[in-house]
């Protein structure tokens, strides 16, 4: 068996464009891909809902307008 190999003459050889991604576009693709994972969007659901569902269930207890009125400061504490 044998192998032929050929070369290229100086001014048939290909030039590579050299590729420079700017800050910008780096961020963008960064960005594209955590939009992209689900395990990012529960653990902000999540987030939310542990920030959150402890204000829904206060302000949905009984004379809970009477009591930040009269000892706001008793309410927020409890």
């Amino acid at each position: 068996m044998s192998t032929a190999v050929i070369t290229p003459t100086p001014t048939q050889q290909i030039h590579l464009h050299s590729a420079k991604p700017s800050f910008f576009g780096t961020v963008r693709g960064e960005f594209f891909k955590i939009a992209r994972q689900w395990t990012n969007w529960i653990m902000l659901v999540l987030l939310l809902g542990v920030i959150v569902l402890p204000f829904i269930i206060e302000m949905t207890a009984p004379n809970a307008k009477t009591n930040i009125q009269t000892n706001p400061l008793h309410f927020y504490y409890n």
